[in-house]
């Protein structure tokens, strides 16, 4: 098995763990797509009941990594009709070091698309509710990088980027919100933060905070892109001095003139 397949998480149920262990396979190309899955052997082979693997294989079906057909069973389904987008698949392809890095610039590609785009927004639609909380998480960031306390910086910044998203008015925008949160979390996850949070960077999510308060889009989209630019432009660069020796990754942005 690569690496990209983890130890059964603590407080998981047989299904969840099995739907993880076989997500993570088959994203990693242990199980290459064509693949038919004998659903009795996968049960005898983990060690749990047939009803159990029907049930993560139902999971697996949902995130298009498979599909179930009478008689010819149950196949996993080429890379190209997977669902991409799904947090569990993005997770999966984040575990393995062989795609790590792409998936990473994948990511921040999105955000650096979308996120000034839901700022914008988000100036026009925002609750008196959620403008007062982003001006609070945004002290709670100032705060936390002052103590160089990194993991209340990580939840501030997390619901920061989340609210953001939600209050964009736009359903699709606040369905993306899992999405970028991959990008933050990934970032503690795998030892990619700074060794103290950035001040830059809080003073960016003040002035963005701020904006959306004062329901001013411009300067509140300006702001995100600031935000996105400067995570960006440092994290990947990081990612790319971690990723495998050999392994080409391509840089973010267009390419130069």
């Amino acid at each position: 098995m690569s690496s990209a397949t983890t130890p059964r998480q603590a407080g998981a149920t047989l299904k969840q763990q099995l739907v993880d262990d076989l997500g993570a396979m088959i994203v990693s190309g242990d199980i290459e797509p064509g693949t038919v899955l004998q659903l009795e052997a996968e049960a005898a082979r983990w060690g749990v009941s047939l009803s159990v693997v029907r049930e993560a294989v139902s999971v697996l079906a949902s995130l298009c990594l498979v599909e179930s057909r009478r008689r010819l069973g149950t196949t996993v389904r080429p890379r190209s009709d997977w669902s991409h987008t799904s947090p569990e698949i993005i997770a999966w392809k984040l575990r393995d070091p062989a795609q790590r890095a792409d998936q990473f610039r994948w990511l921040v590609e999105l955000r650096q698309a979308l996120e000034p785009s839901a700022a914008w927004l988000a100036a026009g639609h925002r609750s008196d509710e959620a403008a007062a909380r982003l001006l609070v998480l945004a002290q709670l960031l100032d705060d936390s990088a002052h103590h160089s306390d990194l993991p209340g910086f990580l939840e501030a910044d997390t619901e920061f980027h989340e609210l953001v998203f939600e209050q964009s008015g736009n359903p699709l925008f606040s369905g993306m919100a899992q999405q970028m949160d991959v990008v933050l979390s990934a970032r503690h996850h795998f030892g990619l933060m700074p060794p103290t949070p950035d001040l830059v960077a809080v003073r960016f999510h003040e002035q963005m905070a701020a904006a959306i308060a004062q329901r001013n889009p411009d300067e509140a989209r300006a702001a995100s892109a600031r935000i996105v630019e400067h995570a960006s432009r440092e994290f990947l660069e990081d990612v790319i001095r971690r990723s495998p020796a050999g392994e080409k990754v391509t840089r973010s942005g267009p390419a130069p003139s």
